[in-house]
């Protein structure tokens, strides 16, 4: 999954971050922090609050994947596979992680 295809899911999963964020782009964008400067303000603080929950949206999608060891573990753990299997995976992994 390429790292457009992971924000537009992020994003569509969680719409209250890409709303806060357009209309912080927006309250910038439009109004001058020399005339209006609480409306400014207000858009400055709700990009950075919608900028926030993105970069924490990212960072729990990475943090909850799991390794090919764990999955195999889990498997070996359910009866799906014998040990014999397992002990061959686990060495095929374990040489594909060194090379």
């Amino acid at each position: 999954m390429s790292f457009q295809q992971k924000i537009n899911k992020l994003i569509y999963s969680k719409p209250w971050v890409a709303l806060l964020i357009i209309i912080g782009v927006w309250n910038i964008a439009l109004r001058p922090p020399e005339t209006e400067p609480f409306w400014f303000l207000l858009g400055l603080f709700t990009l950075i609050l919608g900028s926030y929950g993105l970069y924490k949206q990212i960072k729990l999608s990475r943090s909850n994947k799991k390794s090919p060891i764990d999955h195999l573990n889990e498997r070996y753990e359910k009866g799906k596979i014998t040990k014999e299997e397992y002990d061959k995976i686990k060495d095929t992994l374990k040489k594909s992680e060194n090379s």
